[in-house]
């Protein structure tokens, strides 16, 4: 009898040990009161627009760059269907709300999926 009653004991400090493991394992973290995002934005304003100068460098006829006068057409290539309309979609929101005309759902088809 006196086996099976250190063995219960055994069992019950080693359930109460894994116990307090889990418990404080889901104990949620400690909550800060401030979020605090640093950036550089004299810096990285100025890295943007070197960007874009390197971009828009001058083509070689000196000519401007090509702009478009016509509705943005939106095409997918090589992807299943599903994903391209989402794709699709998520470009001509976006471009509508540059305020840009989007070429409508049927011009903008996808081509090449799978």
């Amino acid at each position: 009898m006196r086996g099976i009653a250190s063995m219960i004991r055994y069992l019950a400090c080693a359930s109460a040990v894994l116990l307090a493991g889990v418990a404080a394992a889901q104990a949620p973290p400690p909550v800060t009161d401030a979020i605090v995002v640093e950036g550089q934005r004299e810096q990285q304003a100025e890295q943007a627009a070197n960007l874009a100068r390197v971009i828009t460098q001058p083509t070689p006829s000196g000519k401007p760059l090509a702009r478009h006068y016509v509705p943005v057409c939106v095409k997918v290539f090589g992807v299943p269907d599903p994903f391209a309309a989402a794709m699709t979609e998520r470009i001509g929101s976006n471009i509508r709300s540059l305020k840009l005309r989007a070429a409508p759902p049927a011009a903008s088809q996808t081509l090449g999926s799978g």
